[in-house]
């Protein structure tokens, strides 16, 4: 049961090494690394852990994961963010939890400087969060990321899953997402914006599943965790919170404005 660990890069010199030190440490068969033509010294450091490395010609996220599985050669697929440090046994203890209950993916459960709340280990979610999550290759090749929704990678391969009744849960290992400041927290959350847009696009026609996504899901999670700050007393979380819910809804109407914009201009053509 052998596992590849890929690793998606772009310009991430400052967390990639701490990274792949801590991949290394977990034992894959393999690492590979798809770029997203990085301008700093990723690469440089990348070229220190494995030959494997690939770029994603600037074609998204989901592109970048689809080739990933298809390069790769091992049974189970672990994908790992390039600000994420696995600790000790992350990948063994996922590996188990995923083999021994029979689920299509299982992510690790997440440190964070600010944390609202963790889910429990075996806790089965709508949602699976890509930070850190393994999934069988077969299954990956057989429903795959859509590289029409560059950025919907999470929302997309979760829902591909639970509509031919597979589950996805959480497993009990931890691993650490480093999120290191305020800037890219508000541009990772603004890209989760766009890609709840994205969604919506693809899946218009079928509002039970907007519903359960875009709205319970995506953009109600920040409301759900701010409700929690309140009821824990944890306050001083809130304005962050309400920070980063501005730039979601900001990527997901900005996503859908531009989407309006071509469709317009290519009718009129």
């Amino acid at each position: 049961m052998g596992v590849a660990a890929i690793i998606l890069t772009k310009n991430s010199e400052s967390t990639i090494r701490e990274c792949l030190d801590s991949v290394s440490q977990n034992n894959p068969e393999e690492i590979i690394v798809v770029d997203g033509n990085s301008g700093d010294g990723t690469l440089d450091i990348v070229a220190e852990y494995t030959d494997k490395v690939f770029c994603d010609e600037g074609k998204g996220i989901t592109y970048a994961r689809q080739l990933g599985a298809e390069l790769a050669k091992e049974e189970y697929i672990l994908y790992v963010d390039s600000d994420v440090v696995l600790l000790a046994n992350t990948l063994e203890t996922m590996l188990a939890d995923l083999t021994t209950r029979g689920y299509a993916a299982i992510c690790a459960r997440v440190l964070r400087d600010v944390v609202i709340r963790t889910k429990a280990p075996g806790e089965v979610t709508a949602t699976i969060p890509m930070f850190c999550t393994l999934f069988p290759r077969r299954l990956i090749l057989k429903y795959g990321f859509d590289p029409a929704m560059p950025d919907c990678d999470d929302f997309e391969i979760s829902y591909q899953l639970q509509k031919d009744g597979h589950k996805i849960a959480v497993s009990s290992a931890y691993a650490h997402h480093k999120v290191k400041d305020l800037k890219t927290s508000t541009k990772h959350i603004y890209r989760c914006g766009m890609a709840l847009a994205e969604f919506l696009l693809k899946y218009k026609k079928s509002p039970p599943i907007v519903f359960k996504y875009v709205i319970f899901r995506g953009l109600g999670s920040l409301v759900h965790e701010i409700l929690l700050c309140i009821v824990k007393g944890e306050l001083k979380f809130i304005p962050r919170l309400l920070l980063l819910g501005l730039f979601e809804i900001a990527g997901f109407t900005m996503k859908l404005l531009n989407t309006l914009l071509v469709t317009t201009k290519l009718i009129r053509r």
